[in-house]
């Protein structure tokens, strides 16, 4: 399983890297850590500009997708909101953010589960489906003028009946235009 995360991601970052400069802007790809035993999965995000302040600060608008399989659970948000970014040195930049979306988490606990559960007619199936909201940041180091590495710590809290939240560290490889 984990072979196939990395051919995943492998995948990503390559058709990533053959996109036109244009389309590059603020598009976020990495290897994503889910707390409460969520486990490892990825996380895709884009985000764009659309307000700079004097002072440099930059406020855009941001959407985001991260799955996180599991072999008996697994995890998909997607989600949309607003992020604030400025420098914090000549190759740093920090940022934060808050997004709100959709939590879906399954459990599947494979065909020895499935085929006991049918035999004991019981309902094995724990799929929540919900709203979601999540507020983080991170930092963010250019390592050339169309590329960067950031390092976000994110903070997923389910609005659904049973509500809980929980932490979420990514690294990932930002393709962008410009020099910020």
């Amino acid at each position: 399983m984990l072979k196939l995360k990395g051919l995943v991601l492998a995948g990503a970052l390559f058709v990533a890297s053959a996109m036109p400069a244009a389309a590059q802007d603020g598009l976020g790809l990495g290897l994503s850590f889910l707390g409460d035993e969520g486990g490892a999965g990825f996380l895709v995000d884009y985000s764009q500009p659309f307000k700079t302040q004097n002072t440099g600060a930059r406020l855009g608008w941001v959407g985001e997708f991260s799955y996180f399989p599991g072999d008996f659970f697994s995890t998909l948000m997607a989600q949309g909101g607003v992020r604030a970014s400025g420098r914090a040195g000549e190759k740093l930049n920090w940022l934060a953010h808050g997004m709100v979306g959709m939590l879906r988490q399954s459990a599947d606990g494979g065909d020895i589960v499935d085929d006991l559960c049918d035999v004991l007619d019981l309902d094995c199936d724990a799929s929540n489906t919900g709203a979601l909201l999540t507020i983080g940041g991170g930092v963010e180091y250019a390592i050339n003028e169309k590329s960067g590495l950031r390092g976000q710590l994110d903070f997923p809290i389910a609005l659904t009946d049973g509500g809980g939240n929980t932490t979420r560290f990514t690294i990932a490889y930002v393709l962008k235009m410009g020099g910020n």
